[in-house]
């Protein structure tokens, strides 16, 4: 999967779901410019933009229709995405939590959310 380690240790990824194969190969896209690589991938792949977020406005994942041709945004848990990624994204998608819990590590967040989106 595509992503970057910034010094703080939060890893940003960009991951794209286009069949027949599950994954693709993409480039490297870096937190400076991981807003202008994400448009730029999804204009490039015919792709929708789907940002993973906490925010009240999203889908929950068992009713988050999956778009054949997906690129996948996750942020870290603390910061999450930024508010120009989430507005350019095509839709919002969540994993519905309980217990008190209000958010998972990225790590966890991408296996749940690439389990259920393959």
């Amino acid at each position: 999967m595509p992503g970057f380690h910034e010094p703080s240790g939060f890893v940003y990824a960009v991951v794209a779901l286009m069949p027949p194969r599950p994954w693709r190969e993409l480039p490297l896209v870096v937190p400076d410019t991981l807003l202008s690589g994400a448009l730029s991938l999804r204009e490039t792949l015919g792709a929708r933009l789907v940002a993973a977020t906490t925010g009240s406005d999203a889908v929950p994942l068992e009713r988050f229709r999956r778009p054949a041709h997906l690129l996948l945004a996750l942020g870290s848990e603390s910061e999450g995405l930024s508010p120009e990624l989430l507005a350019a994204a095509d839709a919002r998608v969540t994993v519905p939590l309980e217990g008190g819990v209000d958010s998972l590590n990225v790590a966890a967040a991408t296996a749940v959310l690439l389990h259920a989106l393959r």
